[in-house]
């Protein structure tokens, strides 16, 4: 069975090439030749190696990708290099309409029998998701075989409604668990690298830095926390608070016998096309010394461990994994009204609405601690890669002998 895993984004450190490799790397790969495509460039060598290891390629087509632009100049090399190869099966993953509706009127025209589209995520709600929506819904009905999503709303923002009414696969997210389990020496290295001392309070932001993740609402947010350092009690504006606040010291007795505020630091794991903006936001706001931009990493489960609190601002999503990692290590996430509601599932994800800042302050500067037990809680609720390795290879072992 020769699979192609074809993706509508660069092969980097995002959640769909993640996805995808946790599925493989559980998956009973017997009788089966995988590939990858991309019609830009791979820049995760780690992946790149381990589809290798694999028997298969990693194939990018050097398009230039630019996000928000139309994706149009990707159809004709992806058609052409479809045709040269004999696909049993395509399973497409994208955050983009267009980029599904491209792939599969592609496959469709070269002959590929087994076309599966997966959603990953939703998306703006404007004009454009309208137009887009319009033009791409009859290509996938007429082309596309099986649908997937991460989430019944993932689904119905990208596929058409009779279709998630009665067909629509919906595939959870599975992670290893294990990988992310809290550990105490991981914790102390990375902070100790990034000069954090004990008491500081460590925000992290796990995912690519884009418009979609909304990483400077979090530095906004961080702003008005450093800026509006008040008595919890009396409201007061304690000047010796702010002193101690700034210079990252222990909690103190304010004069009216509250407890001084602890020093917040936020860091931001992942790269991506917002980083110069981000960094120059940071500037501006004098925050450079608060704010931390670890990139990209092989190390992202060391940095659970390093954080002491999840913020999923994002403007939409689907079913993030950094939801799921997180909770795996025991911390409590804050998100935005974008991450499904089943994610609160747990007791450890908080959904607030994006309007309400106040609102998110208080929850970022509440008291904080590891959880356990939760790893254990997401595998009973179906979130393994196991568990997802395996409806994955019985969706396409079907596809085929159909």
């Amino acid at each position: 069975m020769k699979i192609l895993e074809a993706f509508g984004e660069p092969v980097s450190y995002g959640g769909q090439e993640i996805f995808v490799m946790n599925v493989l790397d559980h998956m009973d790969r017997s009788g089966m030749e995988i590939d990858f495509l991309t019609p830009y460039f791979c820049d995760n060598e780690s992946i790149r190696s381990r589809v290798m290891e694999y028997g298969g390629i990693v194939y990018e087509l050097g398009c230039s990708f630019r996000p928000g632009r139309s994706r149009m100049d990707t159809a004709l090399p992806i058609l052409e290099f479809l045709r040269k190869r004999n696909y049993d099966l395509i399973h497409i993953h994208s955050g983009s309409s267009s980029m599904l509706a491209i792939y599969a009127a592609a496959s469709h025209t070269a002959g590929i029998e087994c076309i599966i589209a997966h959603s990953h995520c939703t998306g703006r709600d404007d004009m454009r998701h309208t137009v887009s929506r319009a033009a791409t819904v009859p290509v996938l009905k007429r082309c596309v075989t099986d649908f997937c999503a991460c989430s019944e709303e993932s689904g119905r923002w990208r596929f058409p409604r009779s279709v998630c009414d009665s067909e629509l696969h919906v595939i959870k997210n599975g992670i290893d668990t294990a990988a992310f389990a809290y550990d105490e020496q991981k914790r102390a290295e990375i902070r100790s690298m990034y000069g954090i001392v004990d008491d500081t309070v460590l925000i992290g932001t796990v995912g690519r830095l884009t418009y979609q993740k909304n990483q400077l609402y979090m530095l906004r947010l961080l702003r008005k926390m450093i800026s509006d350092i008040s008595c919890p009690d009396c409201d007061d504006d304690h000047e010796k608070i702010r002193e101690i606040h700034e210079t990252g010291g222990k909690e103190i007795e304010t004069p009216c016998g509250s407890k001084a505020v602890r020093k917040y630091m936020l860091m931001f794991a992942g790269g991506g096309e917002d980083l110069e903006m981000l960094q120059t936001y940071a500037m501006m706001m004098g925050l450079q010394d608060r704010v931390i931009f670890a990139g990209v990493s092989g190390r992202i489960s060391d940095f659970y461990s390093a954080i002491d609190v999840l913020a999923v601002p994002s403007e939409y999503e689907g079913f993030p994994l950094v939801v799921l990692e997180a909770q795996a290590a025991g911390l409590e996430v804050i998100a935005s009204e974008a991450v499904p509601r089943i994610a609160e599932e747990t007791g450890l994800v908080r959904i607030i609405p994006l309007e309400d800042r106040d609102e998110w302050i208080a929850a970022l500067t509440s008291d904080h601690c590891r959880h356990s037990g939760t790893a254990r809680k997401l595998e009973e609720m179906g979130y393994s890669a196991v568990k997802t390795a395996e409806l994955i290879r019985k969706l396409y072992l079907q596809n085929i002998i159909l």
